[in-house]
């Protein structure tokens, strides 16, 4: 079975490059961007892309992800299926 997947264009930065501003000027990467987990990302990617019509029947992600119970409530409240992987320590 062959799938896609959407990448936004918001990525975090990788832990180093905001103490590093001429790296992050030279990228362009703006002053206020700083290190963020996923799940406090998702939300706007997700309203972005269904803001812009992007089909997305489903949505799918890590244990990070499924740890964050603010974000799997979100995502159950949405149309589309979502797959979470979650660890040990969560209880669903």
């Amino acid at each position: 079975m062959l799938g896609q997947v959407l990448r936004d264009r918001e990525r975090s930065l990788p832990a180093g490059w905001p103490q590093d501003r001429a790296r992050c000027r030279q990228a362009g990467i703006p002053a206020d961007r700083g290190v963020a987990p996923t799940p406090p990302r998702a939300r706007p990617q997700r309203a972005r892309a269904v803001a812009v019509g992007v089909p997305a029947p489903g949505v799918t992600g890590d244990c990070v992800d499924g740890d964050d119970r603010r974000l799997r409530r979100w995502l159950e409240a949405r149309p589309q299926a979502s797959v979470l992987a979650v660890s040990g320590k969560e209880y669903v």
